[in-house]
């Protein structure tokens, strides 16, 4: 198991416990907010994994996939007209 996997599964363990006491308090949130968390958390675990991007750094495509799945396509998918980028405010 490597350093990704932990950090990773980590940050979906602890959003998943949040999760947990919020609703058990009756302040919880919709169960597809804490699918989608988790799913994407690891998601990340075999991109940014080190033969991943052993793979990103030798071809173009493979680089292109991982900024996909870390999200960077998000303003490719919600303004694909105009490409405008996110940008905090």
């Amino acid at each position: 198991m490597s350093g990704f996997t932990l950090v990773f599964g980590a940050l979906a363990a602890l959003y998943a416990w949040g999760w947990w006491r919020a609703k058990r308090r009756g302040r919880g949130w919709p169960l597809w907010r804490l699918a989608l968390f988790v799913g994407s958390a690891l998601a990340l675990v075999p991109v940014s994994s080190p033969p991943s991007m052993h793979w990103a750094h030798a071809d173009f495509r493979a680089h292109l996939a991982v900024h996909l799945v870390a999200g960077d396509g998000r303003q490719y998918i919600f303004e694909p007209k105009t490409g405008a980028r996110f940008t905090a405010a």
